[in-house]
């Protein structure tokens, strides 16, 4: 997937907040004051193409009005939405990978791993991976057509030695480190600009260090369905303390541009 520009992020996060809409002129003059580029009309453009924004109104730029889209407020939030993945259901069985991959077929073996990674497989033991999703799901986004069952196989188990659900999450996922991640990520959110006249470009500095941060905490969290994360685990309240953050960037985006 194309990453965003800076710029095309900033006109998305306009939007983030209270604001649900914006007019053409609007931005428009926002979008100069942060922006050594310009062209604001191309970005426009492009994010309506994209599906991130709706625009209504035809003419000139500064007699159409535009919107955030639900995929262009994930997309500007940096591309995953926890939310969704929290308040997804689990049937109550895994989705159990197991891969012998020889010596000779190395990047297959590597590409496996990758991909189980991205799709926050837990690590069970040996080559034994772990995932609360349904094996029709895993298969589909996984594509392992044609690779043979005595290299990979997936199977849909529960347990039945006695262990819990969260036993399985405590074995399969460093919830250590995470919670670890996650509080170097606050330590970003807790040192955002303050105070005094909007800037854009203080706040573009701050949230280039943010959106980082947050792709370091999409890769390291598995963002478990809620009935099987653990007790203490972080990840809620500092998705809800970001979302209210760039929110406030939202409104002070807003005030910026009625002045």
């Amino acid at each position: 997937m194309r990453d965003l520009s800076n710029d095309s992020r900033f006109l998305l996060l306009t939007l983030v907040g209270d604001l649900s809409e914006a007019g053409g002129s609007a931005l428009a003059r926002l979008f100069h004051e942060m922006s050594p580029e310009g062209q604001v009309e191309r970005h426009l453009n492009y994010l309506v193409r994209a599906g991130w924004l709706h625009r209504a109104g035809e003419g000139r730029i500064d007699r159409r009005i535009f919107s955030l889209t639900d995929s262009g407020r994930a997309r500007a939030l940096g591309g995953d939405d926890p939310e969704k993945l929290w308040a997804r259901s689990w049937s109550g069985k895994w989705t159990l990978v197991a891969f012998d991959v020889p010596e000779s077929k190395q990047d297959l073996r590597a590409r496996l791993r990758r991909k189980l990674r991205r799709l926050r497989f837990g690590w069970l033991q040996n080559s034994v991976w772990i995932s609360p999703d349904a094996a029709g799901v895993v298969t589909r986004d996984l594509g392992v057509a044609g690779i043979a069952p005595d290299s990979l196989s997936i199977f849909e188990a529960s347990p039945a030695g006695g262990e819990s659900a969260a036993d399985i999450v405590t074995s399969a996922w460093d919830f250590a480190q995470l919670e670890r991640d996650y509080t170097s990520f606050r330590k970003v959110l807790d040192h955002r600009p303050s105070g005094g006249r909007f800037e854009a470009s203080r706040w573009r500095k701050w949230i280039e260090q943010e959106l980082q941060a947050w792709r370091r905490i999409c890769v390291s969290d598995p963002f478990l369905p809620e009935v099987l994360l653990p007790a203490g685990y972080p990840g809620q309240k500092a998705w809800r303390q970001r979302v209210q953050i760039y929110g406030e960037i939202g409104r002070a985006l807003a005030e910026s541009m009625s002045t």
